[in-house]
């Protein structure tokens, strides 16, 4: 069984030959590994990076630890909260900000977001293709984006920041959830540019609306009927979905066990609250594959490889059973994180057989 094998069944609840296991390589990490960055500094570089040369970084982390599936960030590209900033968007943007016109947002999305032959114009996915070519009958491979949520809450997003959407949820709610469910229809575009390029799987990245900052009552009503159509839309597009969704998801489960998703990704336990893999795999009784979420920030940077290797098992032994799991990390790697301990995890994550 190929690691493209072993991920697809994972993700389907199905019995592999050994766990299944990765590294969140959304971050920086595989920059400084490939020698291209040193520091935080230089991420203007590394996201400038694109084609040939990104695959080729991607290729070398992957070769360096052979996790069974890609975890790639886009290439050189411009987002939409960067493209809205256009001066010529301006008046546009005081009027979305004003929340008083569905026919305003209807416009905002369309300018915003760009039609599916649109992205082929930038290097943003021209290394999936590069790397599909050369793996993706071995190996499982998955693009990590932003959802439009994080567009609207993010500092210099679309409503002027994290403060203004918020007072916004409150105060005009229902156009909260009109914009929030539009711009997730149309990123849908997004996803059927990326199918052509050969990757099986896309992670979202979801955030600011977890029950560390708001309720799960006005969660339901600003985000679970966009990501309800949105999920189901990118598998009927043809693409594995997955979501990664940052804070507290503990009271949220309830929700996630009825979106259309295969696997989700959790961060590591913070800020007064738990994340242990195997609660969350419990409460979503089985039906969505639970990737594993050792820290990132204490026990692989700063840990020794006997206790990567204790936290490993102790996250895989505190499991009811290991399908529908898959060991990872649960935040970034860190820069300087020891190639030595990314390595014990794995090792010791594939010594489980037969699941």
């Amino acid at each position: 069984m190929n690691s493209k094998e072993r991920m697809i069944k994972a993700l389907k609840g199905e019995s592999t030959d050994v766990l299944p296991v990765g590294l969140h390589a959304w971050g920086l990490y595989k920059f400084q590994l490939a020698g291209v960055i040193n520091g935080y500094d230089e991420e203007d570089k590394a996201w400038s990076i694109g084609g040939e040369e990104l695959a080729d970084i991607e290729s070398n982390f992957y070769q360096t630890f052979k996790p069974d599936f890609f975890h790639l960030s886009e290439g050189p590209c411009v987002y939409p909260k960067d493209k809205m900033r256009h001066p010529k968007y301006k008046e546009l943007m005081e009027e979305l900000r004003r929340l008083e016109s569905k026919n305003v947002i209807d416009t905002f999305v369309k300018e915003c977001y760009p039609d599916p032959e649109e992205y082929s114009k930038e290097q943003r996915f021209d290394h999936v293709r590069i790397l599909s070519q050369k793996y993706g009958d071995e190996v499982f491979i998955a693009l990590h984006n932003a959802a439009p949520v994080n567009d609207v809450f993010d500092d210099k997003g679309f409503l002027g920041g994290f403060q203004e959407a918020m007072i916004a949820s409150l105060e005009k709610r229902d156009m909260m959830a009109y914009l929030l469910y539009k711009s997730y229809h149309k990123q849908l575009d997004y996803h059927r540019a990326l199918v052509k390029y050969g990757a099986h799987a896309h992670i979202t990245t979801e955030a600011y609306l977890s029950s560390d900052l708001v309720s799960p009552l006005l969660y339901e009503s600003l985000l679970f009927e966009a990501q309800k159509n949105y999920y189901r839309g990118i598998k009927e597009i043809g693409l594995i979905p997955v979501m990664c969704f940052w804070g507290n998801i503990n009271p949220l489960l309830k929700y996630f066990k009825q979106l259309d998703i295969d696997g989700i990704m959790v961060e590591e336990s913070r800020k007064g609250y738990i994340l242990n893999a195997a609660e969350i795999k419990r409460e979503l009784d089985d039906k969505i594959t639970v990737f594993g979420n050792i820290s990132g920030e204490t026990t692989l940077l700063h840990g020794t490889i006997y206790e990567v290797e204790q936290e490993t098992e102790k996250q895989i032994e505190e499991l009811d059973n290991k399908k529908r799991f898959v060991m990872c990390t649960g935040a970034p790697i860190a820069f300087n994180t020891p190639k030595e301990n990314l390595i014990a995890m794995i090792n010791t994550a594939r010594k489980y057989r037969d699941i």
